[in-house]
C-alpha cells in the first residue's frame, strides 16, 4: 500500500478540527481558531506518525496504540480549550474527543462505501465524503446546542455585605421555583460563594434562608438556597432566589445556571 504523508496529514488535521468543533460546542466551551488549529495540527502530526511507523502488531503494540491514543486526546483538549476545573472534566473532554473520532471514521467509512454513481470504492472521493459529514455534524451539534440560544451571562450576588460575581449559563432548561415566592432560582456552585456556604452550614445563619426542590436527571432533591439582597444579571436588576450547589463541577465551564427568563432584556 502506498501511503502519501501530504495527503494522511490533511485528512487528519480536517478530522481533528471537525472532532474539536464538536467537542467544544457540546461543552459550550470557548473557543479560538488559532487554538484549534495548533491542537488540530498537532493530534494530525501524530495521527500520521503512527500511522507511518507502527508500533507493530503485537498485543503489546496495541496496548501502546491505546494508551499514546489517550496521551494525545489530552494534550489537545488542553490546547483547544481553557483549563478544566479538575481531572473529570479533562477525561471527559479526552474520552469525548476520542469518541467523537471514532463516530465520525465509522460515519465516514459508511459514506466512502456507498459506491457509485455517489463515491466510487476503488478511488473514493474524500473530500464529498468528509463536506457530506461535516455538514451533518455542524447541523448536528448546532440542534444540540440550541436549547434554547444558551448564552453567558455575568451575575452579580450581594448578600450579608458581601459581593459575588459569576459567570452563569443562561438555561432555558431550568424552571426551578422557590415555593413561597414563586420566584425564579438562579443555581450556584458553592465554592463561588464562600462566605455564604459556610454560613449556611453554621449554627447562627442571618441570611433568609429556604428550601429549594430542584428536578435534574438524577429526580428531584431539596438544595439550601437565601434570598440576597440584591441580584444583577449583565447589569440588570433581577428578583431570584439562589440555590446553593454543592457538587463540585461546573455548568459547561460557568459556576451558576440561570433561568432563560432572567437573561432576557427589558
Amino acid at each position: 500500500m502506498i501511503i502519501y504523508a501530504d495527503v494522511l496529514l490533511l485528512v487528519n488535521l480536517s478530522m481533528d478540527i471537525l472532532c474539536l468543533y464538536i467537542v467544544g460546542s457540546t461543552g459550550h466551551k470557548k473557543m479560538t481558531s488559532g487554538r484549534i488549529a495548533c491542537s488540530a495540527l498537532v493530534g494530525a502530526t501524530a495521527a500520521t506518525t503512527m500511522t507511518l511507523f507502527p508500533f507493530g502488531g503485537s498485543r503489546l503494540s496495541g496496548i501502546l496504540n491505546i494508551i499514546v491514543g489517550v496521551g494525545i486526546s489530552i494534550i489537545m483538549t488542553r490546547i483547544a480549550f481553557d483549563k478544566p476545573t479538575g481531572v473529570a472534566m479533562l477525561i471527559r473532554d479526552s474520552v469525548m474527543l476520542w469518541g467523537s473520532g471514532a463516530l465520525i471514521g465509522g460515519i465516514m467509512s459508511i459514506v466512502l462505501s456507498m459506491g457509485e454513481p455517489m463515491i466510487s470504492v476503488e478511488k473514493p472521493n474524500f473530500t464529498l465524503a468528509f463536506t457530506v459529514v461535516a455538514v451533518a455534524a455542524v447541523f448536528a451539534v448546532r440542534l444540540f446546542t440550541a436549547r434554547g440560544s444558551r448564552r453567558s451571562v455575568e451575575i452579580r450576588i450581594t448578600a450579608a455585605s458581601t459581593s459575588y460575581s459569576l459567570s452563569a449559563l443562561c438555561d432555558s432548561g431550568s424552571f426551578a421555583v422557590e415555593p413561597i415566592s414563586g420566584l425564579p432560582v438562579i443555581i450556584a456552585k458553592s465554592y463561588s460563594l464562600p462566605g455564604i456556604s459556610d454560613e449556611l452550614h453554621s449554627g447562627e445563619c442571618s441570611l433568609r434562608l429556604r428550601m429549594i426542590p430542584v428536578k435534574g436527571i438524577g429526580g428531584e432533591s431539596l438544595m439550601y438556597g437565601f434570598i440576597p439582597d440584591k441580584i444583577e444579571v449583565d447589569g440588570r436588576d433581577v428578583s431570584a432566589v439562589v440555590a446553593i450547589d454543592e457538587n463540585r463541577g461546573t455548568f459547561a465551564e460557568h459556576t451558576a445556571i440561570v433561568p432563560l427568563m432572567l437573561c432576557k432584556k427589558n
